[in-house]
């Protein structure tokens, strides 16, 4: 069986670390009508839906809510939090119900 949130962990990793030594305008050669910036800036939104989804049970968009945005912050930084995010909270629901926990989970979890 797949360890989920280990895979989730590593690939936002190498994405953040990509996202550092591109062009945030190049075009992105499976989406050619997005940049790099659109890309993160998805990545992101999709992590928050995903972190709704657990949250909530429910995988329509919340309401509401704004699409992430980067804007002038730094995009390896925003996808991290993101993901941060999303990742603690799955370990979290996997490893214990005891909410005090979760700092020590965030340790972990370092994307």
């Amino acid at each position: 069986m797949h360890d989920w949130n280990a895979l989730l962990t590593a690939a936002t990793g190498r994405v953040a670390r990509l996202i550092d030594e591109v062009d945030l305008t190049a075009s992105v050669p499976a989406c050619p009508e997005w940049c790099v910036a659109d890309l993160v800036e998805h990545l992101g939104s999709v992590h928050q839906w995903a972190r709704h989804a657990v949250l909530e049970g429910a995988t329509d968009v919340p309401g509401g809510a704004d699409p992430v945005r980067i804007g002038d912050g730094e995009p390896h930084v925003h996808l991290r939090g993101t993901a941060r995010e999303l990742l603690l909270l799955l370990w979290h629901r996997a490893t214990t119900d005891d909410p005090a926990a979760a700092p020590l989970l965030a340790e972990a979890i370092t994307p």
